[in-house]
């Protein structure tokens, strides 16, 4: 495609939707995927001047030119609908909690104090990813992903489920992701281990005492 070089022709210029492959916040420009390569993007030709873009982000612009001639991206306009959970992010979760929900209904104590633990390490969990988020977003010190995970580990994954899903955090880096949804498959597997009466749990037990068996007296 060839660089249009007047605010008019801009207007006549086919609109690209593309995903902002780089983006430093604190100097208020970055990268956009055009064809597989990098074309420059910066704040200043948003459309909405008071949106704050992410990496990752999807975007629509149209290619035009700089002060000096070079190609970059002109009328963006953000694709992201941020603030806004999805119907299908609720339906996730649901599924996702349908086995310790009935893992918890058979213990001894009132499943409202289940309940309410559950509210009170996701909504810790939630406030953690949306503080980190608005830490990056302004060049601050960032929240360390331990910190993170233990939040996640010790039953505040839905919050932390919820919050990478609206505020667009933490879903792109793999080694996250993977300890992530590692917390929440090891509270699936205990919650359906303890309601098939911990056959998982025995034979780890047997298999342990086997281990310490053949070692050297």
């Amino acid at each position: 495609m060839s660089t249009l070089s007047s605010t008019d022709a801009l207007g006549k210029a086919a609109v690209i939707k593309s995903r902002i492959v780089e983006w430093d916040a604190s100097r208020g420009f970055g990268f956009v995927d055009h064809g597989g390569k990098r074309l420059f993007l910066h704040h200043r030709d948003f459309v909405r001047k008071d949106h704050r873009p992410l990496q990752g982000d999807g975007v629509s612009f149209v290619v035009g030119t700089d002060g000096k001639g070079r190609a970059c991206a002109k009328c963006v306009e953000s694709l992201e609908r941020r603030g806004h959970l999805r119907f299908r992010h609720w339906v996730v979760l649901l599924v996702l909690l349908i086995v310790p929900t009935l893992a918890v209904l058979p213990l001894p104590w009132s499943p409202w104090i289940a309940l309410g633990y559950l509210v009170v390490v996701s909504g810790l969990s939630y406030r953690a990813y949306r503080d980190d988020k608005s830490r990056a977003q302004h060049g601050l010190q960032r929240r360390s992903e331990s910190s993170l995970h233990f939040v996640d580990f010790i039953g505040g994954w839905p919050g932390g489920y919820l919050a990478q899903r609206q505020y667009r955090h933490k879903t792109s880096k793999a080694s996250f992701r993977r300890v992530f949804w590692g917390a929440i498959l090891l509270h699936e597997a205990v919650a359906l281990d303890f309601l098939l009466g911990w056959p998982g749990l025995r034979r780890f037990l047997e298999l342990i005492t086997e281990l310490i068996s053949r070692l050297p007296a």
